[in-house]
């Protein structure tokens, strides 16, 4: 050990055994002090315990008059109750006798204890004797039980132990409690007396003061002891750091090497600072020089270490706010904000932090950087945000397995109505086409690829369904499986429509709107092939008898009028499931499908096909029109649509050969 060590030694030595000899001395003058406190203590706890005692042996006799009334039997005498009477009584009021009227007193050392249950009063007496077993005594208490006017109705020690009333009149008129000392044959007593919580009965408990002395130096004898084998155990000890304190110096600074290697590497800066209005500053590490621009120094000079003054102006309250909301109910924080560098720069910082003692420890982390690119982010958010709400469709995100979404817009702009959606697909349920609730679960239930799409038709505010199209692509985690998928929904209602319209331009004949000849020998190959296959069917070829004399009498705006008609006139004659279509010019073909004996009745269908078309144009006499037919039979005639029309063809050259407005069968 040094001589700066032993000096070191020495006085911690003196001063803890100055403290030792003045606690002592202390606690010496104070002995008086504790035995007082020590003898109302005592007292205290023993009347408490015998006003317990007390109201339980009460409770337990009222608890038997309950008993007894309820059983409504007569009673035997017995050694609680000298007398039991019961008393019949009226519309008695709900409540207890014995919280509101419990006692009264008896001149012959008995009490009375009265009850209530079933609309019925009970009354019973007690010995008064009967409850000296309850108190607690030793050689030193004495217990009694008086009015507030200092009448005795009950000891359990000699009566003359008790001091003159009219000292305490006042507190025992009052229902007050207290203490007072007192001196008996040239002996000192201390006197606990209170309210016995019955009638106006008080409760005395009194105690020899010198038998608590007598106690009070067995305490101060092992008070020395202690003290003396805490004193020994110091010394001991002092001794023991003294010889450890080497080691422990050289740890100290092992870890603190280490700890100031991890500081200064650490991705940021520390610092630790007063909580104090100004933030001062009492350490800072090499990082938040860098961070800053400013040397120790510097900070020290022109900022008088207050931290504060770093800080960006505007964000001085604001920090403020957030680290005292953060520290209520806390001891860690974490702050966002701006700092001013050496050069004028303005950054954000992220300070992580606790609090130890008024102390603020903390690590400061500049994210200039990312702020700026998550303000990019959140600007580029915002126009996919204004686009999406521009554009036609919703974007969700749910859970393949459960349907749960995370996150949805409502389907208001789509469809017009503000159904939100929580729960995918149940919550469109009702609002899909029912031919379109197969293809929304096959899609559901075999999605595989990264993208899968389907059109489906969805029911709008006016009831009407309109064409959509669900979009969902697959989010995978790092294993390669699909944890989420998001959706898309866009309104393709106008685009499906024209869609319809182009296909629908493409299958039929412009100016009738009939089928045209590609798309009717389509699908009457497809139906022969199909469901009409070995079924009869039949096809009637028509041609209108001098339409030529039309186009060139009245013109060509009269004979495409004239076509027009004639369409409108065989949609009228024949099925909306037949087939009709215009084959050019003056042509018309109608292809008869699964055909019933009834309608096997060519004769009638031609004549009533010559019958509707025969037409004098513009009333003109010289201008009349009719039509020659011909008529094949599936599968007799033919087996597919080149067949069965060539045949019908020839038939209608025979009927056009034999003077026309005629039919013929093949």
């Amino acid at each position: 050990m040094t001589s700066g060590e032993s000096k070191k030694f020495f006085f911690l030595l003196m001063f803890i055994l100055l403290v030792i000899f003045a606690a002592i001395f202390n606690y010496n003058k104070s002995l008086n002090n504790i035995s007082d406190n020590l003898i109302l203590r005592i007292l205290d706890e023993k009347a408490n315990e015998n006003i317990n005692d007390f109201q339980k042996e009460i409770d337990m006799r009222v608890n038997l008059l309950k008993i007894i009334a309820s059983a409504k039997n007569k009673i035997d005498y017995n050694k609680f109750f000298s007398k039991i009477d019961f008393n019949e009584i009226e519309n008695s009021c709900e409540k207890d006798f014995y919280i509101s009227e419990p006692f009264s007193e008896n001149e012959n050392e008995y009490i009375s204890i009265t009850t209530h249950t079933n609309n019925l009063v009970v009354c019973g007496t007690c010995a008064i004797k009967s409850f000296q077993n309850i108190f607690y005594t030793q050689k030193y208490e004495s217990v009694y039980i008086t009015t507030n006017a200092g009448q005795i109705i009950f000891s359990q020690g000699n009566d003359s132990d008790l001091p003159n009333f009219n000292e305490i009149i006042y507190q025992l008129k009052n229902n007050l409690s207290g203490f007072m000392e007192y001196e008996l044959d040239s002996q000192l007593k201390i006197l606990n007396y209170r309210p016995l919580g019955i009638n106006n009965w008080y409760i005395f408990c009194s105690v020899p003061k010198k038998i608590v002395f007598e106690q009070s130096k067995n305490i101060f004898a092992n008070t020395y002891n202690l003290l003396l084998i805490i004193f020994g155990s110091v010394l001991i000890f002092i001794f023991y750091i003294v010889l450890s304190d080497r080691k422990h110096i050289n740890d100290v600074k092992k870890v603190n090497r280490q700890l100031n290697v991890v500081t200064e590497n650490i991705p940021g800066a520390v610092q630790s600072r007063l909580n104090d209005s100004n933030f001062t500053l009492t350490y800072l590490s090499e990082g938040f020089l860098k961070i800053t621009g400013y040397d120790r120094e510097q900070i020290h000079s022109f900022f008088d270490d207050k931290y504060i003054s770093l800080i960006y102006f505007d964000d001085i309250q604001r920090v403020k706010e957030n680290l005292v909301e953060q520290l209520s109910f806390d001891r860690y924080f974490q702050l966002e904000y701006r700092l001013v560098k050496k050069n004028g720069q303005i950054i954000w910082v992220i300070e992580r932090g606790q609090i130890v003692e008024n102390l603020i420890h903390s690590v400061v982390i500049d994210i200039t950087e990312l702020k700026n690119i998550w303000d990019e982010l959140k600007n580029n958010e915002e126009k996919y945000k204004l686009i999406a709400e521009e554009s036609d469709s919703i974007v969700f995100e749910f859970g393949i397995k459960n349907g749960v979404v995370h996150s949805c817009e409502n389907l208001k702009k789509i469809l017009g109505i503000d159904l939100v959606i929580k729960n995918f697909p149940q919550d469109i349920s009702d609002l899909v086409f029912s031919e379109d609730i197969q293809i929304l679960s096959s899609l559901l239930n075999n999605i595989h690829d990264e993208f899968s799409e389907c059109e489906l038709r969805l029911k709008n505010k006016n009831d009407k369904f309109i064409w959509c199209r669900l979009t969902i692509k697959l989010i995978f985690d790092e294993k390669k499986y699909p944890i989420k998928a998001l959706g898309k929904l866009e309104n393709i209602n106008n685009w499906k429509l024209e869609q319809e319209n182009l296909r629908i331009n493409a299958q039929t004949d412009l100016l009738t709107g009939l089928y045209n000849k590609i798309t009717a020998e389509k699908l009457i190959d497809e139906y022969l092939n199909g469901d009409g296959k070995n079924k009869i069917s039949a096809i009637i070829a028509i041609d209108i008898d001098n339409f030529k004399s039309v186009n060139d009498n009245l013109g060509h705006l009269i004979g495409d009028k004239v076509l027009v008609e004639i369409a409108q006139k065989l949609k009228t004659l024949f099925r909306y499931t037949d087939i009709i279509g215009r084959f050019g010019g003056d042509e018309f073909v109608v292809f008869l499908k699964d055909l019933s004996p009834e309608q096997k009745d060519f004769k009638k269908i031609a004549n009533d096909i010559l019958n509707s078309l025969r037409a004098k144009i513009e009333n003109n006499e010289h201008c009349k029109i009719s039509a020659s037919i011909g008529i094949a039979i599936y599968p007799k005639n033919g087996l597919n649509f080149q067949q069965l029309y060539k045949n019908a063809d020839a038939a209608l050259y025979h009927a056009k050969k034999n003077g026309k407005d005629s039919w013929k069968l093949f």
